[in-house]
């Protein structure tokens, strides 16, 4: 499997490179480009991840055969492809992955796409009934696109990835809106959305849904919450086991799905309210107690850190103790975004670069926090220096460790690699 991975990762000179017509060809090549499973396509900046666990739930507790394919993974590869729930093993990922070597000839993959026709080479060896296709990058030009989406998801709008899906969320959304197709559902979870999401769902006559116009959801003061549509409602939902109060409109995006693609595949309402129930998702806000606490977030965008944020507000007011993040984020991402958000309430940094060719330098992380909270910084005595350089995210996490007091939050952010680095130490 490590080999296979590692040939992945060289077979294309990009890590990135947009565009269908290199995987359509191979797939096409290959028989993958057709599936007979109905497919719900999930793309967005934030919450795709949290949305295709619940979707994926549901639909198993309705007794649906579901395929999941999502990105990155945390731990390892076989996460990204999942049949009823659980990952695939190495034998059949190998085996998907020989069999479009075998047919690709020259032309080159990159490593998503080369994952991408392995999940859909095995969900149509295992005859799955649904399939949950998350988009990695954008929508429009994501290899997840060359499959026609019965129902279509936008879980947010965000300012991420700019340098490939434009600097505003107005061309952001119009990525984001590629995955639709005619006279198939469109279902926007985003609050907020640019015109540009319908704009696209009208050039293509897709069905759009909008979240506060066509769905929306009520929270209770018991913490319980209801879901309500023109055609159908759920009161006296349970909380849901995901922390955030965003969770609740990624949820509401995927009862609206569930909603829409009743006339064909029917779920329950004791299907539903069960896999609310059953979700479970690793390193989203993902708080571990301990003699101090720990809290594992992939965040690593404006919008995501926001509602870090957001949680570090609610738990600094049930708490006395100290906030200590330990933090690193590749090159692409804006420091200032990922910092401004949660920087009133971290007390110390400890930071390292990641493993990984397009990891931010260690001068950039300490410069860009200083400059971020320069007046906290200020305020600093020198033998509790505000940031805490060191060589790895190991020795960032031992150092937090080391630093931590019983009533302590440590708080791993900036990267799905820089949780999955730490998990691994923890495991």
């Amino acid at each position: 499997m490590d080999a296979w991975l590692t040939k992945l990762e060289k077979q294309h000179p990009n890590a990135i490179d947009l565009g269908l017509d290199r995987v359509k060809t191979v797939a096409q090549r290959a028989g993958l480009d057709q599936l007979d499973s109905f497919i719900i396509t999930i793309a967005g900046t934030n919450g795709k991840g949290s949305s295709v666990e619940m979707l994926q739930s549901i639909l198993l507790s309705a007794g649906y055969r579901v395929g999941a394919y999502t990105s990155p993974h945390l731990l390892h590869f076989n996460e990204r492809i999942t049949l009823n729930g659980q990952p695939v093993s190495d034998e059949e990922i190998c085996s998907a992955f020989a069999w479009i070597e075998a047919q690709r000839h020259s032309t080159t993959l990159t490593y998503f796409e080369f994952a991408t026709l392995a999940a859909v080479y095995i969900f149509k060896q295992q005859s799955c009934q649904v399939v949950l296709l998350e988009a990695g990058l954008g929508g429009r030009l994501d290899a997840v696109n060359i499959y026609d989406a019965d129902i279509a998801l936008i879980t947010s709008i965000g300012l991420d990835h700019t340098e490939w899906l434009g600097d505003s969320r107005e061309l952001i959304g119009r990525e984001k809106a590629g995955i639709a197709r005619a006279g198939k559902p469109l279902i926007c979870a985003d609050i907020n959305p640019p015109d540009t999401v319908t704009k696209v769902a009208e050039e293509v006559s897709a069905l759009l849904m909008l979240a506060g116009f066509d769905f929306c959801y009520e929270m209770r003061p018991d913490g319980g919450w209801s879901w309500i549509s023109a055609h159908q409602t759920f009161t006296n939902l349970s909380e849901l086991t995901f922390p955030g109060q965003h969770q609740y409109q990624n949820a509401a995006g995927v009862l609206q799905v569930i909603c829409a693609m009743a006339e064909m595949l029917p779920v329950s309402e004791a299907a539903v309210r069960q896999g609310l129930a059953n979700a479970t998702i690793s390193g989203r806000l993902q708080l571990i107690p301990g003699t101090f606490d720990t809290l594992f977030d992939v965040a690593h965008n404006q919008d995501s850190v926001q509602q870090l944020g957001t949680f570090l507000h609610d738990y600094n007011q049930k708490r006395k103790g100290r906030v200590l993040a330990v933090f690193s984020a590749l090159s692409d991402k804006d420091i200032n975004a990922l910092v401004s958000p949660v920087h009133t309430y971290v007390d110390r940094w400890f930071l390292a670069p990641l493993k990984s060719q397009r990891a931010m330098p260690l001068e950039t992380l300490s410069k860009g926090i200083e400059t971020v909270v320069q007046v906290q910084a200020g305020a600093k005595t020198p033998s509790q220096p505000l940031v805490v350089s060191c060589d790895t995210i190991a020795q960032a996490w031992s150092r937090a460790c080391d630093d931590a007091r019983a009533s302590d939050l440590v708080v791993v952010y900036g990267s799905f690699i820089t949780v999955a680095e730490v998990l691994k130490l923890t495991l």
